[in-house]
Order: C-alpha cells, then structure tokens, then sequence
C-alpha cells in the first residue's frame, strides 16, 4: 500500500482553513482593512453587512469544511487502500472540487444578505468608502 502523507496534507489543507477560518469569524469579525476577509459588493456597503456576511460564511465554512473534510479523508483512505496507483490523481480531483465547492459558498452568503437587507444597506454606515 502507497502512503503518502503529503499528499493527504494538501488534500485536507482547504477544508481545515475553512474550518478555522468558521470558528474565528463566528465570534470575531474581521477589519475592513484586512486582507483575509469576505469582500464583496453587497457585504462592503455598510456595518451591519459586514457582520452579517462574515457571521453567514463563517457558519457555511464550518459545516462545508467538516463534510470536505470527513470526506476527503474517506475517499483519500479508500485510494490508498484499493486503488494506489491513482490516489494522486483522485487527491487532485478533491482539492479542485474542493475549491470550486468553496467559491460556490459566495452565491448563498450573497442571497442571505440581499434576502436580509433587500439589496440595501442602512444609510449612513458605509465606511469603505
């Protein structure tokens, strides 16, 4: 059996930031100046889209990074297992699913916030400007 350790590494990297990246911005949020943060159109326009789009993506990269995760170690495991010859290549098709799953959380997070605030935000906080 072929075991290669940095190979399940950097098949589980993204699922493991999503799931600290979860957890840190479910009780803090980040600064507008930060370079690791949600910026979008909808989430810039004010305080309060701010917080609510770090707080929304923060709970859909928690439970998103658990599933990548649970489920790249299975299928990671599996390959190793049965079909040795190809885990590299099935480690290379997780880690593009995986980040096209996590580009994909932009389109939710974006409803809720249109959803929330009817595509406008408070008047009178907008500080990125």
């Amino acid at each position: 059996m072929f075991f290669s350790l940095p190979l399940l590494c950097v098949s589980c990297l993204l699922p493991v930031i999503m799931l600290v990246l979860g957890f840190r911005w479910k009780t803090s949020v980040p600064a507008r100046d930060a370079k690791l943060s949600y910026h979008t159109t909808l989430a810039c326009k004010s305080d309060e889209t701010w917080t609510f789009a770090h707080h929304c993506f923060a709970a859909r990269c928690r439970r998103q990074g658990a599933i990548l995760l649970i489920a790249s170690l299975i299928l990671l495991f599996a390959s190793f297992l049965f079909v040795p010859n190809w885990s590299s290549i099935i480690a290379m098709a997780l880690v593009c699913v995986q980040a096209l799953s996590t580009l994909l959380l932009i389109l939710p997070v974006e409803n809720a916030i249109y959803d929330n605030f009817g595509g406008n935000a408070p008047a009178g906080t907008n500080s990125a400007s």
